[in-house]
């Protein structure tokens, strides 16, 4: 692509987004550590224990991470030449031609609609 023109993030209030992300985080870690508790007591072997654990924390970390924070580490790019949608570490190009045969199809679809309205 060429040189970036504009950069736009998806989150424009961090500290509003942060806050309710720490009251989900807290909510996962505390339900986490309740199942924790529960395969503790009711796994029959220690290397299950300890297998079931890990997957447990992993989990709740990659959902903590991966998808409560993906807004904080999303941008999006305009270019002269199209637009690139970051969403976490998911991306996506779009050719400005594609942009521009959107907005002449929803001009279109517009005028069919008060056409038929009248």
């Amino acid at each position: 692509m060429s040189e970036r023109q504009d950069q736009y993030t998806y989150t424009a209030d961090r500290k509003a987004f942060l806050s309710n992300v720490s009251g989900w985080a807290m909510l996962f870690f505390l339900e986490g550590s309740v199942v924790s508790i529960l395969i503790v007591i009711f796994a029959p072997g220690a290397p299950l224990m300890a297998c079931l654990v890990a997957v447990l924390i992993g989990g709740v970390l990659y959902m903590v991470l991966a998808h409560l924070c993906a807004p904080l580490w999303t941008r999006h790019s305009l270019y002269p030449d199209g637009l690139d949608l970051h969403y976490g570490r998911d991306t996506l190009s779009v050719p400005r031609t594609n942009i521009a045969s959107a907005e002449r199809f929803a001009a279109s679809t517009r005028m069919s609609r008060s056409r038929s309205l009248s």
